[in-house]
Parts: C-alpha cells; sequence; structure tokens
C-alpha cells in the first residue's frame, strides 16, 4: 500500500500530518482521521479518483465539521424508569389503565416501566434514574452526541428527545444527579449489609426499630 503523498489539516484546533495512499482497491484514500469528524459528516476516506478530489473533499467535510460542532451545546438528558403501580391507574391487581394523575404532567410521556416489570414477581417499588450529559447538535434537525472519556463527541442519536427529558447542563445541574446516583449506591449497600446480618442478628433488629439502621 503505497504511500504517495501527506497533507496537513487542522481539525478542531488541532493540526497534524495525514498521510495519502494509492492502490489499485482503494484508489486514492487517508488514513487516520478523527472518527468524530467522520461520524459527524459521513465523508468517505477511500475510492477516490484523484488525490485532488480527495484532498478537496475532505478540506469541505472539515469545514462542514465545524459548522456543526460551533452550534453544538451541552445538555443533560433524564429518565425515569418505575413500575406500573406508580405511573398507571391500578384497576384490579395485576390490571392497570391509563396515566397516574398523581404524577406531574411533564413526566407523562416520559416514564418507563420496567422490562421485568411482572407482579407475579412482587415488583411493587422501585426506581431507576437514567442521565447522560450530551451535546446537542441542531443541525437539519436536532440529534444528541454522546461524549468519550476524554471529552471527544462519539456517536448520535435522535430518539433521545422521545425517551428523555432535556435540560441545560451546568456544573451545578451534573454534580446534583451524582449525588443522586451516590446516596441511592449509599442506601443500597445499606440494604445488603443489613440483610446480610446472620439471621438472629436481623430478627432482633427488625423487630426493635432495624428500619432506622436504613435512614
Amino acid at each position: 500500500m503505497p504511500k504517495v503523498s501527506h497533507i496537513d489539516l487542522k481539525i478542531n484546533g488541532n493540526l497534524k500530518r495525514y498521510d495519502i495512499y494509492y492502490n489499485k482497491a482503494d484508489m486514492f484514500h487517508i488514513k487516520g482521521l478523527p472518527g468524530e469528524l467522520i461520524e459527524t459528516t459521513r465523508v468517505l476516506t477511500t475510492h477516490y479518483s484523484t488525490e485532488a478530489r480527495l484532498i478537496d473533499t475532505i478540506g469541505g467535510a472539515i469545514s462542514e465539521y465545524h459548522r456543526i460542532i460551533s452550534s453544538q451545546k451541552k445538555v443533560i438528558a433524564y429518565r425515569i424508569v418505575l413500575p406500573t403501580e406508580f405511573y398507571m391507574n391500578k384497576e384490579d391487581d395485576g390490571v392497570y389503565s391509563g396515566v397516574n394523575r398523581s404524577l406531574p404532567i411533564k413526566l407523562h410521556n416520559k416514564i418507563a416501566g420496567f422490562p421485568f416489570d411482572n407482579h407475579r414477581l412482587g415488583v411493587e417499588c422501585g426506581f431507576k434514574l437514567e442521565y447522560e450529559v450530551l451535546y446537542e447538535v441542531n443541525d437539519n434537525g436536532t440529534t444528541y452526541r454522546r461524549i468519550s472519556g476524554d471529552g471527544v463527541t462519539m456517536g448520535s442519536n435522535k430518539s433521545i428527545m422521545k425517551y428523555h427529558i432535556i435540560m441545560p447542563w451546568s456544573a451545578e445541574r451534573e454534580a446534583f444527579f451524582n449525588m443522586i446516583q451516590d446516596n441511592t449506591k449509599d442506601m443500597i449497600f445499606k440494604m445488603l449489609a443489613f440483610f446480610g446480618k446472620d439471621d438472629t442478628e436481623m430478627l432482633n433488629l427488625i423487630d426493635t426499630g432495624g428500619q432506622k439502621l436504613l435512614s
């Protein structure tokens, strides 16, 4: 796979040299472009008939990429998952209909049920909060892009709005959701520690007000 030349490209503020290759199968092609650029613009990196066409197309994709990311903003997408008992009206044992009117209007179309929500299994109480920090991009429609651990945006998802509630991001809001997650984990570990006690000790604690240990 002979290298025929190279090109210096500035992408998202980073200047880097990229090698251009040619072979009969892939024709003129370039390697090593950021996955975020390719994912965002859907630019092809192979099968160019001339080196000039490859360079021109990649340059246009970089301009398009910079235009798109300049419009993105950070948001928090969250979703609440509950047993049926909480978001539908109970008509009879195991029979539910409509929307529980005690549920805030804002949540009526966003609440989801547990995948394992089956009252024969005794699933009567539970709570799951899903949340993620994303970039919202408004370009030919709204999409949401995930952020990797190093801050690079990856992939996109058009269905986030359907299943999640969106709020503008701030450090304080992200910390709030992290606090809920940490406190929930803490409560779960307390429950596990309690029920993991010797049976005699556990029953004695329950009979003498052991529930206070979970507070």
